[in-house]
């Protein structure tokens, strides 16, 4: 019964964090505009883990507009400086997106309400006595220690 709780609240989380992804690109695309979009620069950054991730500085091709980084980062880069892509603008706010961008957003929010219903099909089965063991999608709490070498060990 416990073990049915917390799949289930596990499959409540990952319904709202795709709600969120997908929501998000659906709403900006509900509230601007197609454009043309040409990628003025790539910022880039250095995450936690050391991997470098990038951001596209767009701006409307062709208009004298300001330029959009928006808090958007990829690995890899979606576009190269220079590139010319479809996407869409919010005259309002200024921001604008690639489709391509868009589109990366809307299938992370799929593949999170995929993932959570599986999750909660594996709630009710638990809850009908099927072993937690034999699920295919495990939650657990603890983290699983790792004891071979690993590439930042120096022998």
């Amino acid at each position: 019964m416990l073990a049915s709780l917390k799949y289930s609240i596990a499959a409540i989380l990952l319904w709202l964090v795709g709600a969120i992804f997908a929501g998000g690109a659906q709403e900006f695309t509900n509230r601007s505009d197609p454009a043309t979009l040409v990628v003025l620069k790539i910022d880039s950054r250095r995450d936690a883990d050391g991997r470098t991730t990038y951001r596209p500085v767009l701006a409307l091709d062709g208009v004298g507009s300001d330029s959009y980084a928006g808090n958007i980062w990829s690995h890899p880069a979606k576009h190269k400086v220079g590139d010319v892509v479809p996407g869409r603008y919010d005259p309002d706010s200024g921001e604008m997106r690639s489709d391509e961008m868009l589109d990366d957003a809307s299938w992370i929010g799929r593949f999170a309400k995929i993932l959570a219903i599986l999750v909660g099909i594996e709630a009710l089965a638990l809850l009908f006595g099927y072993p937690e063991h034999l699920l295919p999608i495990r939650v657990n709490r603890r983290r699983r220690r790792y004891y071979g070498l690993s590439l930042r060990d120096p022998y």
